[in-house]
């Protein structure tokens, strides 16, 4: 329906208003949430990465200390075998214990990514210029509830802005950290499935190799990059094509003269 009435007189549209405030309350908030819990998560990763570390190291230290001390019991025990059945059983008993894996846990070091040039700071510009936008987005989403015109101005300026930052931030992840990122994390992880076949006793999986898994990497990211540029720039986009219709502005409390029919419609 057009925003205009028989007599040109634009028609407001409150309704327009309502549902975008309320949309933009809701998505705010839990936005808001989301980048609260993944600045948490990137302050605790060094410490959980560390916590694992030592996790590590201990049970490849106890599981050596077993090791040492089973060989010590079959050392006392051949010193008193007698009988050669004896001796070829601890013999073999032996060999088993000297190739029992050496019990490490196989993981990846997650401080290695931080190593990777421009990543903490690209992290914490995200998370920070993701929160201010969101916030931005709540305000304006109870001013359009209220019908106030600085919540249409605040919500085109935030939808705009929401846009721009999805171009700059994922373009600049996608061309310039993806690759240095794929190649970190490649390796790491073609490392850590080699070891673990390893400590299993098995050999590496044929063509298994850390270039694969770099490539993988490469596409699985620049995948990841893309679609957040298109899908996070749907709702910004709708917003600013109905937040720019003429009938959205005239249903503002301080456009509509107080004898002015409201419409409904969309």
């Amino acid at each position: 329906m057009s925003d205009a009435t028989e007599a040109g007189r634009v028609l407001p549209k409150p309704r327009i208003l309502k549902v975008l405030g309320i949309l933009n309350i809701v998505f705010a908030s839990a936005l808001m949430l989301g980048g609260l819990c993944m600045g948490g998560y990137t302050v605790m990763l060094p410490f959980m990465s560390k916590a694992m570390g030592d996790v590590q190291k201990k049970v490849a230290a106890d599981s050596e200390a077993k090791r040492q001390a089973d060989l010590k019991a079959i050392e006392e025990e051949e010193k008193t075998a007698e009988t050669e059945s004896e001796k070829e059983d601890l013999a073999s008993r032996r060999k088993e214990i000297e190739a029992r894996p050496k019990g490490n846990l196989v993981g990846m070091d997650f401080t290695k990514m931080w190593n990777i040039p421009g990543l903490n700071v690209y992290t914490w510009v995200d998370i920070g210029t993701g929160l201010l936008l969101n916030l931005a987005m709540l305000v304006s989403g109870i001013g359009l509830v209220r019908r106030k015109l600085w919540g249409v101005r605040l919500a085109i300026w935030t939808a705009l802005g929401k846009i721009v930052r999805l171009v700059v931030m994922y373009g600049y992840f996608a061309l310039v950290l993806v690759p240095v990122l794929s190649q970190t994390i490649g390796k790491l992880v073609g490392e850590m499935m080699v070891q673990q076949q390893q400590a299993m006793g098995r050999p590496a999986p044929p063509g298994m190799d850390t270039n694969m898994m770099v490539k993988v990497y490469y596409i699985t990211y620049s995948a990841i990059a893309v679609a957040m540029i298109v899908f996070g720039s749907i709702y910004p986009a709708i917003s600013l094509w109905l937040l720019t219709r003429p009938g959205v502005v005239a249903a503002c409390d301080e456009k509509a003269p107080p004898d002015m029919e409201l419409n409904e419609s969309w």
